[in-house]
């Protein structure tokens, strides 16, 4: 089967059915692809789950200034719904954790201003 929006081909597959995209356009207007999912809700979970990955980056790394300047030679950081221990790499300094904030909280607000979740036509 082969999945269509506005008849550009997203994608095809032999083994599953999808209803709804993942997608945001890329600077020169085609559609980039980030999942097909079978319902919209699990479209959704998809870009909840992307959006969730990130800002848990951003708590770690949070985390990780603070015990860096409280002199500790690590940290707990949460995957999941475990925390693990964090030891330093002694290369990384708070500039760096700062950097990656940043970083991140531009692909946070990236995700929720341009990905978007479509209906595909299916042929």
């Amino acid at each position: 089967m082969k999945y269509y929006y506005n008849n550009q081909l997203i994608r095809t597959s032999k083994n599953h059915v999808y209803s709804h995209a993942v997608v945001y356009k890329k600077e020169n207007g085609d559609i980039a692809v980030v999942g097909c999912r079978r319902t919209f809700e699990e479209a959704e979970a998809l870009k909840r789950a992307e959006l969730n990955g990130y800002l848990r980056g951003i708590e770690n790394d949070h985390k990780a200034i603070k015990a860096l300047q409280s002199g500790k030679n690590g940290y707990f950081a949460k995957e999941g719904r475990k925390d693990y221990w964090i030891k330093f790499d002694t290369m990384r300094t708070v500039e760096y954790y700062e950097n990656d904030i940043k970083n991140r909280e531009n692909i946070v607000k990236n995700i929720e201003r341009t990905w978007q979740i479509i209906e595909l036509e299916a042929r």
